[in-house]
């Protein structure tokens, strides 16, 4: 499922990714229409445990952010989101190195 994240889209993507973790929860809560817990988890991930660049959030396991009370749903689309910026990512930089090293 593609989500449009504003001017952060995967779809426009750069590596590494360059979003703000309160920004993909502010995002998400908003597409999944629970807006009303995005003060929650943003105070529970970014103020709580300092995962301010949504990167950061690949190196927590899911079962933590179970614990730390996300709901569900959220979690999965966090992860979704961010595998999908980095098969886009990776799917990029091969179309690069075809490009501009296999072709000429």
């Amino acid at each position: 499922q593609a989500w449009d994240l504003g001017p952060h889209s995967h779809s426009r993507c750069a590596m590494p990714l360059k979003l703000k973790t309160s920004e993909l929860i502010h995002n998400l809560c908003t597409q999944l229409s629970h807006s009303d817990a995005i003060n929650i988890c943003v105070k529970k991930v970014v103020h709580e445990h300092w995962l301010d660049d949504a990167e950061e959030i690949k190196e927590v396991p899911r079962v933590r952010l179970e614990k730390w009370g996300l709901p569900l749903k959220l979690i999965d689309e966090i992860y979704d989101y961010l595998y999908e910026h980095d098969a886009n990512a990776n799917l990029s930089g091969i179309k690069y190195y075809i490009n501009y090293t296999i072709r000429p």
